[in-house]
C-alpha cells in the first residue's frame, strides 16, 4: 500500500513539474482587402493617432453598450489600472452612442473616472459599431503600415487573458 501511495505521489510531482505542450494557435489571417478597410475605419475614427508606420499599432476597441456587462467589467478595470503605463504604440477606442456622461457613467460604476490621455480615444457617436469594427465584445486590432494584421474579439472565457496581453509591454 505504501509503494502505491508513493508511486501515486511522484506521478503526481512529474507530471506537475513538466511544461505544458499546448501549441499557440496563429494568429486569425485577414484578407488584404479587409485589412485595408478595417485600417481606413479604425482612421476614422482614430484621426492623427493612426498614421501609416513602420511599427506597429495595437488597439483595443470597448463598446460599452454592446459588450456583455463581464466583459465590460474587466476591460474598465483593466483600462483603469493600465492607461498611464500603457505603450505609446497602445491605443484604446471607447465607443458609445450616447456621449462623454454615459461614458463617465460605466467608469464611476467601476470606481474610476473616464481616463483622459492621448492614448484614449472616446467614440462618442458609435462610429465603431456603424463601421463594424466589433461584435458584441471588445475587439484586439494590430496595425503595421496600413492594413489590420490581427484582429480579435475577447470572449468571456478569454477576456481576462486577452486584456493582459493587450496590457503588457511586451507586444
Amino acid at each position: 500500500m505504501r509503494n502505491i501511495a508513493l508511486y501515486v505521489l511522484s506521478l503526481l510531482i512529474f507530471s506537475c513539474s513538466q511544461p505544458s505542450k499546448q501549441e499557440k494557435t496563429p494568429p486569425p489571417q485577414i484578407d488584404s482587402t479587409s485589412a485595408k478597410q478595417a485600417f481606413s475605419s479604425i482612421k476614422r475614427i482614430a484621426g492623427n493617432a493612426i498614421s501609416s508606420s513602420t511599427d506597429s499599432i495595437h488597439l483595443l476597441i470597448l463598446p460599452l453598450e454592446a459588450s456583455c456587462p463581464s466583459c465590460r467589467e474587466k476591460t474598465i478595470d483593466s483600462i483603469l489600472k493600465h492607461y498611464q503605463s500603457m505603450p505609446p504604440n497602445h491605443l484604446v477606442i471607447i465607443s458609445a452612442p450616447a456621449g462623454r456622461r454615459s461614458m463617465s457613467s460605466y467608469f464611476k460604476e467601476r470606481n474610476g473616472r473616464l481616463p483622459e490621455q492621448t492614448s484614449i480615444i472616446l467614440d462618442t457617436t458609435n462610429l465603431a459599431t456603424r463601421l463594424n469594427l466589433h461584435e458584441n465584445n471588445p475587439t484586439i486590432y494590430t496595425i503595421y503600415g496600413d492594413r489590420v494584421t490581427y484582429k480579435k474579439p475577447a470572449l468571456p472565457a478569454t477576456v481576462k487573458a486577452d486584456l493582459h496581453h493587450f496590457f503588457s509591454p511586451d507586444i
